[in-house]
């Protein structure tokens, strides 16, 4: 799954787009870049979104998968 936009429809794309456990770390990898936590930065760090976007990742998990491995531990 190829993917593109912007920090502010992150969100937004994580739910609509990320249909399996496949497409969770692409959009990892770029929530990290966003929050500068782990890859090459995609801006300016916006890590005041860490908890917001780990809550997000959570959810999504959850809803395909049912695992609650992102509660425990955080994905950011």
């Amino acid at each position: 799954m190829y993917i593109t936009g912007t920090v502010s429809d992150f969100e937004t794309r994580l739910h609509e787009l990320a249909i399996s456990g496949a497409d969770l770390p692409i959009f990892l990898t770029e929530c990290r870049g966003y929050t500068g936590t782990g890859a090459p930065s995609s801006g300016a760090p916006a890590s005041g979104l860490t908890g917001r976007w780990n809550r997000e990742f959570a959810i999504k998990l959850y809803q395909i998968s049912g695992l609650s491995d992102y509660y425990l531990t955080g994905a950011i």
